[in-house]
């Protein structure tokens, strides 16, 4: 059992540790039945066969002793997903914060977050390089070989804005060749190895490698920085009643606070799962409106005048 878990991802676990809290037998309520949704870069590092199969049979079970039916559908893309979800075909979903602000409108205020390793809800991505690149500023990455694992999509909007306030172009033209991998762990590895020069991971991912293999410190260097964003976001749709909403983030917080929540959390580097507000998403709709204006910035069609009004409206 613990094998299978190790592989659900923090977004899957994010809600299968909801299963394990504690049974309200002396207070009978209404029974709450949720379909939530998510998509392939939403998983992050998990499978679809496993969530569902772990969600919607062995899960499931558990989560019925508390009075919640849950059922977790797995689309291949982000457009699945917000299709599902904007035909009703299931209650609310869980993945990157970038899928989250595109149907925040139609969205509970009321959202879980994971608290990783290291860090606090939040997290910083850091740009990693290899020393022998010669690095002294992003010049120096030029033609040389990116590798991102595949649920980036924060991590990319991140890079492509970095490259576009140095004047340079986006990923595609600045780096020679993108890899995609399985995971963040894979693409420390590829450019610790040499197969890849660059890469942008979570800080917290490359602080585990370090303190797994301190020679991956020791030939890695960090080029840049950002500032901390939320990594995974959980909402449902506005059209569930608060009080059940509040009821079945209840049940989640409890649970991950109990030795045993800490316990399977702990196997994938997670602290806790935690209630998150609309401002915790400040910083990802700043970096989103920084990289738009940019990429205005560097449309051919612009005058010198429209390119300041741009400027202004960045800042």
């Amino acid at each position: 059992m613990f094998k299978r878990e190790m592989m659900f991802g923090i977004a899957g676990l994010l809600f299968f540790i909801a299963g394990e809290s504690y049974a309200d037998t002396a207070n009978q309520v209404e029974n709450i039945h949720l379909v939530l949704g998510g998509s392939a870069i939403g998983l992050r590092n998990a499978t679809k066969q496993d969530v569902e199969i772990t969600f919607n049979v062995a899960a499931n079970e558990i989560l019925k002793v508390n009075g919640i039916e849950l059922n977790i559908v797995i689309y291949p893309t982000t457009e699945n997903l917000y299709s599902a979800f904007d035909k009703g075909e299931i209650n609310g979903f869980f993945g990157t914060p970038i899928e989250f602000l595109a149907r925040e409108d139609q969205l509970s205020k009321d959202l879980m977050g994971v608290v990783y390793k290291y860090e606090q809800i939040k997290q910083a991505f850091v740009v990693i390089a290899r020393k022998e690149v010669g690095f002294s500023n992003l010049n120096d990455l030029k033609n040389k070989r990116l590798t991102l694992a595949r649920y980036q999509d924060t991590e990319m909007i991140y890079l492509n804005t970095l490259l576009l306030k140095n004047h340079m172009p986006e990923i595609p033209v600045y780096f020679s060749d993108r890899f995609d991998v399985k995971n963040s762990n894979t693409a420390i590895m590829d450019v610790f190895f040499g197969k890849s020069d660059v890469t942008v991971v979570r800080e917290s991912d490359f602080k585990t490698a370090v303190e797994l293999n301190p020679q991956i410190g020791k030939q890695l260097i960090v080029v840049d920085k950002s500032v901390p964003y939320i990594y995974t976001v959980g909402a449902v749709s506005k059209k569930i009643p608060a009080d059940q909403i509040a009821r079945v983030f209840s049940i989640i917080k409890d649970f991950s606070n109990t030795a045993k929540g800490k316990s399977l959390l702990s196997i994938v580097q997670v602290n806790a799962v935690t209630s998150i507000s609309m401002e915790d998403t400040q910083s990802l709709r700043d970096l989103l409106k920084e990289y738009n204006a940019l990429k205005k910035l560097n449309s051919p069609r612009l005058t010198s005048t429209d390119k300041e009004k741009i400027k202004r409206h960045a800042q």
